[in-house]
């Protein structure tokens, strides 16, 4: 798996997380701006779609400074010994043995509790039922009202929660998940109520069939063994030695939260020893233009359901501002912080004869597409250069590629983990 130290800058170690939370996309439109990838439409329980919100920067320039053709040097200096031939120590949790392997492997399989399904007695309030179901309106299934088979998990709702129109939940009580099937569903006679958002379907008798595929109200954590990472873990080993296999790519995931500690670190002693000459005035106007327009794009968000925020306000609650701090100048703070993050890898990427190959390049344009791939988004070559810029894409890989020149020349120590105090 290719490392993200690239994408960790972009998101971390510019300062942004506070005000970027799930707009990776636009936070790594550094040079055009125009970063967004395409929306995508995702069902909502109930029977309705909703877009998911997008930052996209439409108040902000549509360009960022252009720091890979501009001389760093002239807006800051650090002496090379702050990050050549240097020694890091971080948490011992991070040294690839063989008792940080099993901690990450029991640490793992916690993440995937499995659920103790039972499908032979009748669904009672309060239980968890996993289903698929399909809205049809005038026998026509109707948007965001299907949760199909296909490729998805069943959907997990609790009776009882109210979270579907009423009739819902109830007509599943009493229901044997064992007697449903996708050939047999349970077919529920329903009303949407006359204010329902929808102004299609508000009023509207609809039918939901529904598969109760089975309860499940307790889970549990899965064996170690080949058949849980193969078929739990989705693990894709190359022959027999499965175990094996899986556990030195066990190894090489320690090697790669090592490397991105490591390089947190660097990180920090590069910025407490840079200095900076000037601030290029466009990089800062366009960082605090984006901000700007993220905040604002908060407020119409609330505003658009009713609830009545100033800029203001808003501002001063995403920057944790106290009551009298100007949020003029936390946001041209946030803007500088972000350019010197960024003009520090830029300038040794020019005093070290660094820079971005057609290979590079490539990798990095595939490493967005299996990125976005595992988060649910199918997205082409060509769709994530079109959408993310050339420019942002070769950004990260000359970031990245700064990254491995900084990791390969310092010597990595090991403390014992707080937790071991």
């Amino acid at each position: 798996m290719k490392n993200l130290s690239a994408i960790k800058y972009i998101l971390g170690m510019m300062l942004v997380l506070v005000m970027c939370v799930g707009l990776l996309a636009a936070c790594n439109s550094s040079n055009n701006g125009n970063g967004n990838l395409p929306s995508q439409t995702t069902s909502t329980p109930g029977g309705t779609a909703q877009e998911e919100t997008t930052s996209q920067n439409t108040n902000a320039p549509t360009e960022d400074f252009d720091y890979m053709n501009a001389d760093m040097s002239q807006y800051m200096s650090l002496d090379s010994s702050v990050y050549t031939n240097f020694s890091v120590t971080v948490s011992d949790i991070y040294a690839i043995n063989d008792t940080n392997v099993k901690n990450y492997i029991d640490g793992l399989l916690k993440e995937y509790p499995q659920p103790i399904k039972i499908t032979d007695r009748a669904v009672v309030e309060g239980d968890t039922v996993y289903i698929y179901y399909e809205g049809l309106l005038n026998g026509v299934a109707f948007q965001g009202g299907t949760w199909a088979e296909a490729d998805e998990d069943p959907y997990a709702l609790k009776i009882g929660s109210n979270s579907f129109i009423d009739g819902f939940e109830d007509g599943l009580i009493g229901i044997v998940p064992s007697q449903t099937s996708k050939e047999n569903p349970v077919a529920l006679n329903l009303t949407f109520p006359e204010n329902y958002q929808s102004k299609d379907l508000a009023g509207k008798s609809v039918v939901f069939n529904v598969y109760i595929k089975y309860i499940a109200n307790e889970s549990y954590v899965p064996e170690y063994n080949e058949d849980t990472v193969v078929n739990i873990l989705k693990f894709k080993a190359d022959g027999d030695d499965v175990i094996a296999q899986f556990e030195e790519h066990v190894k090489d995931m320690l090697l790669e939260e090592q490397r991105n500690a490591v390089l947190a670190e660097i990180s920090e002693m590069m910025l407490e020893n840079i200095t900076v000459k000037t601030y290029p005035k466009a990089a800062v106007d366009y960082w605090y233009a984006s901000y700007s327009a993220q905040i604002q794009q908060y407020v119409d968000y609330y505003t658009q359901y009713g609830i009545t925020v100033t800029f203001e306000q808003m501002a001063a609650n995403m920057l944790g501002l106290k009551e009298g701090e100007d949020y003029k100048t936390a946001l041209t703070n946030f803007a500088q912080n972000t350019v010197k993050s960024k003009m520090v890898y830029f300038y040794i990427a020019q005093q070290n004869n660094i820079t971005v190959s057609d290979e590079d390049f490539d990798s990095m344009v595939d490493y967005f597409v299996d990125y976005y791939a595992d988060n649910g988004y199918k997205y082409t070559e060509s769709q994530i250069i079109e959408g993310m810029g050339e420019s942002a894409i070769r950004e990260n890989a000359l970031f990245e590629n700064v990254d491995k020149f900084l990791f390969s020349n310092c010597t990595v120590g090991f403390k014992p983990s707080e937790s071991k105090d």
